[in-house]
């Protein structure tokens, strides 16, 4: 923090110090230091806590083994233990929780108050983004059919009459220039295209062929829409993708990433890039979707429950019941996605107790036959797309099954979007210069250098920090190039903290 900043927090005394423990938002800066301040020790302890939990059901975290088609494969013959030891678990990582949030809320309203960080960072000028918001419930998705054209078909209908509780299904939101374009899986799917104009890629469309022009409804993929020279914008639908490494020197006129371009496209022939993340998450629960259990008069009100017994290492005030209130700005800044992840933490412990309830009810009703699956019919052909939200944002896959195996499968984890490099695919107000950037590049292209030094003496913290609110994994690998020597570089890791 540069001097200025650091002076006011040292007199600045903590809004929520009941809770977290710490006095003045200068202890909340330095709990943050790395390896040596309270707040990283101790989330660093308490991930290995939530790696524990996951690991007593799933066998290991990440990439759980017991995971399977139709079911999880744990032995249930000691279930009860296994519940009693992730319960908890849980416990403490919500009294954690609390702490966490608490400490970040004070910290970002600082600096939006007193050190001019309000719209750093910034990407778009009005919330253009993509959300898979939602829970998970097995017996809904059950209920959508058996193939998968009728899964397909029933998922939208589903998505808008089912309940909005934790039990209940994934629903999409198309959020474009502050527009609410749809609430629909289908339109989510149809005009998803991803390009390689300025990636390391050679482009497929006019060296392949392609699975399919229709989606299992027959609705024309990319709304039919077709290229300048006629080539038909299905192919670059993730379903027709073929990914074809172009290695070659970085050229920011030409290609200079690895990353593709996800974009876009919509039935009026627009085109355009868009974010994701728990900001986009939160903003489309608390602005689209009012019935959610986590929205209250058009904000996130979560209220994490009484912890009755905790480690002597958390504060006393984290005992306490606490109801996590934010509203989510109209912008996607460093401060505002920082909040979106710290309060996505308290819906991710919201959901883990009413998903902890269901388990139980599950396991204490059927301990001696329990239903793990059910009849399943290997189609010749088949295409597939789900969504997902995970901490970083929407993540969606693609696969095409042809003669009963994999014949194409693509991906597109949240940063496939964020990093997005620019390319000339855009048209509408929401274009600079006719072109469609990524959030990273928009958010550094926002965001004005703060420090207090000399600038033959600036080290990029601002920048920094834009990039790495997107996504923590950054941490092992965002770095400055100075004179062609690294200057900031990760010289050992004490626990994996990068998972998809």
């Amino acid at each position: 923090y540069y001097p200025s900043c650091w002076q006011t927090a040292q007199q600045t005394k903590a809004e929520h110090s009941d809770i977290h423990g710490f006095s003045t938002i200068a202890d909340i800066m330095t709990a943050l230091n790395p390896f040596s301040g309270w707040l990283w020790v101790h989330a660093v302890k308490a991930q290995i806590l939530a790696r524990e939990a996951g690991v007593l059901i799933y066998g290991r975290h990440s990439h759980p083994p017991m995971l399977i088609p139709g079911g999880i494969g744990t032995d249930l013959s000691v279930g009860e233990s296994l519940f009693t030891q992730y319960m908890y678990r849980l416990t403490t990582l919500t009294a954690m929780a609390k702490v966490v949030i608490a400490a970040w809320m004070d910290l970002a309203n600082f600096l939006i108050d007193n050190c001019d960080y309000q719209y750093q960072g910034l990407t778009y000028s009005a919330p253009t983004y993509i959300s898979s918001y939602g829970f998970e419930s097995p017996e809904l998705y059950s209920s959508l059919g058996e193939s998968y054209d009728e899964i397909y078909k029933n998922y939208d209908s589903l998505a808008q009459t089912a309940s909005e509780g934790p039990q209940t299904v994934f629903r999409a939101t198309i959020v474009r220039n502050g527009e609410l374009l749809s609430k629909s899986f289908i339109d989510l799917n149809v005009g998803q295209l991803e390009f390689v104009n300025s990636s390391y890629y050679h482009d497929w469309a006019h060296i392949t062929s392609p699975f399919t022009e229709t989606d299992p409804l027959g609705n024309k993929l990319a709304w039919g829409l077709t290229e300048s020279d006629g080539t038909p914008l299905y192919m670059y639908h993730p379903w027709n993708k073929t990914t074809i490494p172009n290695p070659q020197a970085m050229n920011f006129m030409d290609k200079y990433s690895w990353d593709a371009e996800p974009r876009l496209s919509w039935k009026d022939g627009t085109m355009w890039p868009y974010e994701t993340g728990p900001w986009a998450r939160l903003h489309a629960v608390a602005h689209y979707h009012p019935n959610s259990p986590i929205v209250k008069n058009g904000k996130i009100s979560i209220t994490l429950p009484t912890i009755s017994e905790i480690p002597s290492w958390l504060p006393s005030g984290s005992m306490a019941e606490w109801t996590v209130e934010w509203e989510p700005p109209n912008y996607s800044t460093t401060l505002s996605r920082i909040l979106g992840r710290a309060v996505d933490i308290a819906a991710a412990v919201f959901t883990a107790w009413d998903n902890l309830q269901y388990g139980l009810e599950l396991f204490m009703k059927n301990q001696t036959s329990p239903k793990t699956s059910r009849p399943w019919k290997q189609p010749s052909f088949s295409l597939g797309v789900g969504q997902f939200e995970v901490p970083r944002g929407t993540v969606r896959h693609w696969i095409v099954n042809k003669n009963y195996s994999i014949a194409n499968y693509q991906y597109h984890a949240p940063t496939t979007a964020n990093v997005s490099p620019r390319d000339n695919r855009c048209n509408g107000p929401w274009c600079i210069n006719g072109q469609a950037i990524g959030a990273f590049e928009m958010s550094v292209i926002n965001t004005k250098v703060m420090e207090e030094v000399p600038p033959d003496q600036w080290v990029g913290y601002d920048f920094v920090r834009a990039i790495r609110s997107f996504d923590p994994c950054l941490v092992c690998a965002a770095h400055f190039e100075i004179k062609g020597k690294v200057n900031r570089s990760i010289d050992h890791l004490i626990t994996p903290v990068c998972n998809t």
